[in-house]
C-alpha cells in the first residue's frame, strides 16, 4: 500500500473551557430541595399525561427524521455519511438526535397538552430540564433527559426497537449514572459495542488524549474517544483519567497479541521509524515516550495545550483517509 502525505481540513478552534462546560452541562445531579418539590408538584401527579405527550411528540420526531432520511435518498438533501448510515437504521443508534429534537419540541410546544404543560411549568418555576449522558445499567451509553427527581428517556427504543419508545423513572431507579473513569466507559463499551479494550500503549504521542484501543468483533479497529464528554473530563482531570488506564498493564494481558496483530497489518511502517510523528507506533510500548507524552501535557502553555487539544480532536479527518480505519466515535448512543 502507498501511504501519501494527507493534510487533514481546516476544522474550528476549541476552546478547553467551553468543551469542559459542554461536558459539564451534560452530567447528572442530585436534585436539590427546589427541583425534589417541583418535581413532586408537577412531574409525579402527571406522568401519565407525560408520557402519553411524549409519545404523541416522538411521532412527530420520527416523521421529522425519516423524511430527512428519504429526501436524502432521492437527492434532495446532502448528508455526511455518517449520517445517512444512522438514519438507514432508525431509531437505532439515534438517541442523541431523537433526543435534541424531542427538547426542542416540548420548549416549542404550544398545544396546551396536560403532560407538556407540566414540564414546561416544572422549567419555568426553576426546575432544570436537560440532556444528560452516560451508562444505563451499566449495559449501554445513552442519552436521556433529566427533569428535577426523574429520568426521562425519549428514545427508549434505540437499542432495542421492540421496547416502548418513552420511559419515565425515579432518578435513583432508573439505572442511569456518570462515568467517572475510563476504565467504566471501557467495561460498558465492551457489552455495547461488542468488542475487546485495550490500553493504548503502542501510540505514546496519543496516548493521553486516545488512551483507548478498541478492537471490534469484525476486525475493525479504533481509538478512543473524542466523546464529547470522556475527552473534555479527561482534560478536566489534567489528563489523569487517560494516565490511569494506559498504565493498567493487567486488562485482557493475555489478548494483547491480538490487538498487536490487527494494528501492525493497518500502520504505515514510517510510524514505527519517526518517534516525533503523532502517529509513532511502538510495537513494544515505550514507558518513556508515554510518560514524556503526560509530562507535556501538563507543562505546556495554556495555548499550546489548546493547540494540541484541537490537533487531537482534528485526527479524524486525517485517518479518514485509509491509514487507520474507523477510529473516532462521537457521542455513541
Amino acid at each position: 500500500m502507498e501511504h501519501k502525505p494527507v493534510s487533514p481540513p481546516p476544522k474550528a478552534t476549541y476552546s478547553i473551557d467551553k468543551l469542559i462546560e459542554g461536558y459539564r452541562a451534560e452530567l447528572v445531579v442530585s436534585p436539590d430541595d427546589l427541583a425534589l418539590e417541583l418535581s413532586k408538584k408537577h412531574i409525579e401527579p402527571n406522568i401519565k399525561a407525560i408520557i402519553d405527550d411524549l409519545l404523541a411528540l416522538r411521532v412527530k420526531a420520527d416523521e421529522h427524521f425519516l423524511s430527512i432520511r428519504d429526501r436524502a435518498v432521492r437527492g434532495d438533501v446532502h448528508l455526511k455519511a455518517d449520517q445517512r448510515q444512522k438514519l438507514a437504521n432508525y431509531p437505532i443508534k439515534c438517541c442523541l438526535e431523537i433526543t435534541r429534537y424531542m427538547l426542542q419540541l416540548i420548549s416549542q410546544d404550544v398545544s396546551g397538552s396536560e403532560g407538556v404543560v407540566a414540564l414546561q411549568n416544572f422549567n419555568q418555576e426553576g426546575g432544570m430540564v436537560k440532556r444528560i449522558w452516560g451508562s444505563l445499567r451499566e449495559q449501554y451509553f445513552q442519552n436521556a433527559t433529566q427533569a428535577g427527581g426523574y429520568y426521562i428517556d425519549v428514545a427508549n427504543d434505540t437499542v432495542d426497537p421492540n421496547k416502548e419508545k418513552v420511559e419515565i423513572l425515579p432518578l435513583g431507579e432508573s439505572g442511569f449514572r456518570n462515568l467517572e473513569s475510563y476504565d467504566e466507559y471501557a467495561d460498558v463499551a465492551e457489552i455495547y459495542w461488542k468488542c475487546r479494550i485495550f490500553p493504548n500503549r503502542f501510540f505514546p504521542n496519543l496516548a493521553p488524549f486516545f488512551p483507548i484501543i478498541v478492537l471490534f468483533n469484525n476486525g475493525n479497529i479504533s481509538l478512543e474517544s473524542t466523546n464529547s464528554f470522556m475527552f473534555p473530563m479527561n482534560l478536566e482531570k489534567n489528563f489523569q483519567l487517560a494516565k490511569d488506564f494506559v498504565a493498567n498493564k493487567n486488562r485482557r494481558v493475555e489478548e494483547v497479541k491480538d490487538c498487536l496483530s490487527a494494528l501492525e497489518g493497518l500502520v504505515d511502517p514510517e510510524y514505527k521509524k519517526d518517534r516525533q510523528h503523532i502517529f509513532h507506533f511502538a510495537v513494544k510500548g515505550e514507558e518513556t515516550k508515554i510518560k514524556k507524552a503526560f509530562e507535556r501535557c501538563l507543562t505546556e502553555s495554556p495555548d499550546e495545550l489548546t493547540k494540541m487539544v484541537n490537533n487531537a480532536l482534528s485526527v479524524a479527518s486525517y485517518l479518514g483517509n485509509g491509514r487507520l480505519k474507523n477510529f473516532i466515535n462521537i457521542d455513541d448512543c
